[in-house]
């Protein structure tokens, strides 16, 4: 099985006869702010002042291959790479998927080698600027069984039918704080933290709400049905 990324939905051995022979994934770097106050040792760290650590986007490099079963003549070869070009350079923010990496990542393409360099060597570098975290491929609470991860994932329910008000839990496994989408078929209100939200009947993403990591205690009132689409993000 060749190993290969997708990227604004095509992907580099199936579509392009490119595999994955490199892969250098890099680490978010904290985003600091401190402060130093005259005649004091040291400084304030302010990172976490609006309730989490913030973290700058990540770098993704790979190299990739022409496939070595197929013969290509110069001319094809600065045709491919053209197409290669065209492919990630006009692509916008789009979902990064790599094969035998965990979660998916979201960026852009900021550099690839030049075609000189294809021609010689049938080898593309091509570096992504990401969002610094990797978001999980499935919305919480799926019971897809061959994809769960005993190790790492929550089972957990995340739809409920509401008849009177009702306590339930919802769990963020990420590293930060989730704002998820509320779908509900009556206008229903949400109880957390000593905070009520409203919500009306329909879709709905409000900022103000937010799934703190690990449990969330939230009181549901209203008739009817609700469902809280959210997806896991780690480092």
């Amino acid at each position: 099985m060749k190993s290969q990324f997708m990227f604004n939905n095509l992907k580099s051995y199936d579509d392009f006869q490119l595999t994955i022979s490199e892969l250098t994934i890099g680490n978010p770097s904290v985003n600091l702010i401190s402060q130093t106050v005259p005649l004091m040792n040291g400084n304030y760290d302010f990172s976490s002042l609006y309730g989490g650590q913030t973290y700058s986007n990540r770098e993704v490099k790979m190299v990739l291959f022409l496939n070595d079963l197929v013969d290509y003549s110069r001319e094809r070869l600065n045709i491919l790479y053209d197409k290669v070009i065209n492919w990630l350079f006009q692509s916008e923010i789009s979902t990064l998927k790599i094969d035998y990496v965990e979660h998916m990542f979201r960026g852009r393409v900021t550099a690839i080698s030049e075609k000189k360099k294809f021609v010689d060597s049938e080898a593309i570098e091509v570096t992504f600027d990401c969002y610094p975290f990797r978001i999980a491929q499935h919305y919480e609470g799926h019971d897809i069984w061959d994809e769960f991860n005993f190790e790492l994932d929550y089972a957990q329910q995340t739809s409920f039918t509401i008849t009177s008000p009702t306590d339930i839990i919802l769990y963020n496994p990420s590293a930060i704080s989730i704002t998820p989408t509320v779908i509900c078929t009556n206008d229903m209100t949400i109880q957390m933290n000593d905070t009520t939200y409203s919500f009306v009947a329909g879709t709905t993403k409000d900022y103000r709400f937010k799934l703190a990591k690990g449990e969330n205690h939230v009181t549901i009132t209203g008739q009817g049905d609700i469902e809280f689409k959210f997806r896991k993000e780690v480092l």
